[in-house]
């Protein structure tokens, strides 16, 4: 009879260990779950004069979106748009039952920004501007922002790209990679007149307690600029009249996305970033290479209202406005 208890016993215990060893209560699989908000704009051009071609043969501006995940993720009902606001972020969404609008695990999609939407789901009805302005994936809620960029003026058949793939640099491409990894260029080099003031009574206060006329450069590029050596000129007959020492290159060199302002005032040896002439009304001044020959930026100061600057806006871009108040050394 014990020896019957006993079996019994060790039967039960047996089982409850059975029991216990095959209750595992840890994940069995991966826990990340597709995620539409895993989604870059990666890349995009947006002045395509001869670059890349669309289904139709036709150089359209285009948006490259990047899919840095491990699931195939589908953009209907996303929207894109080309302006950021509380208003304007379900501009255009892209239509539902189409395979095309799936972008594979760590792969990517190309949205052809046309305005002719009636080539297919991936034509949207928005187009890009060369002179700079914004980006925008919204979440098919209307409310979720999945990816954003405001960007600057971009050049004819010069892609803006994220150098990796899904990184937070960017980088112009000189050679686009559309579908394909970012790898990057040679650093670009753009530098522009971007805002200047010809009458200046009291609204920018100069290091002699004086108020003189002052030009801003603005770097829109992706590599830092020494501009020593490069001359200004308000006479376009005379382009080295007025040249920028090269003795303190940290003085004169721009960041990217920075400025510098030269003081326009014609004063005899008063610093490095003064130049040897004034600005006057309607007369052309320019921005000119080392060479002494190649004018790199030029604009005409028109007339312009007291303390008022004119600017680009955004900077460096091909949009010019008067500014009030101006924003030397800041966005305009």
């Amino acid at each position: 009879m014990k020896y019957i208890k006993f079996i019994l016993v060790f039967l039960v215990a047996g089982s409850l260990i059975i029991s216990c060893s095959t209750d595992d209560s840890s994940p069995t699989g991966p826990t990340d779950e597709p995620d539409i908000t895993d989604l870059v704009i990666n890349e995009f051009m947006a002045s395509n004069d001869a670059a890349y071609a669309d289904e139709n043969g036709e150089f359209d501006d285009w948006i490259e979106i990047y899919n840095p995940s491990d699931f195939d993720l589908d953009l209907a009902g996303v929207y894109v748009t080309d302006e950021i606001s509380d208003t304007t972020m379900t501009t255009w969404q892209i239509p539902a039952g189409f395979t095309e609008t799936t972008i594979p695990a760590h792969g990517y999609l190309i949205l052809w920004a046309d305005k002719e939407t009636e080539q297919g789901p991936l034509h949207l009805d928005i187009k890009l501007s060369g002179g700079g302005e914004d980006i925008a994936l919204t979440d098919s809620d209307g409310v979720t922002v999945i990816d954003q960029l405001t960007y600057d003026e971009q050049e004819t058949d010069v892609s803006y790209g994220r150098v990796p793939d899904g990184g937070s640099s960017w980088q112009f491409m000189t050679e686009p990679t559309p579908g394909t990894a970012n790898v990057g260029s040679e650093p670009v080099a753009i530098i522009v007149i971007n805002e200047f003031m010809s009458h200046n009574d009291n609204a920018y206060a100069g290091e002699f307690d004086d108020y003189p006329d002052w030009i801003e450069l603005y770097n829109a590029g992706t590599e830092a600029i020494d501009i020593g050596g490069w001359y200004l000129t308000d006479d376009l007959a005379d382009l080295t009249q007025s040249l920028i020492p090269t003795t303190e290159p940290g003085t004169t060199t721009i960041q990217p996305g920075g400025y510098i302002i030269l003081i326009a005032d014609s004063q005899s040896n008063p610093g490095i970033l003064h130049l040897s002439f004034k600005l006057g009304d309607d007369e052309d001044f320019a921005l000119v290479d080392p060479d002494g020959v190649s004018i790199v930026d030029q604009h005409n100061t028109s007339v312009v209202p007291d303390d008022m600057s004119e600017g680009r806006v955004p900077d460096g871009s091909d949009n010019w406005e008067i500014l009030n108040p101006s924003t030397p050394g800041g966005p305009n």
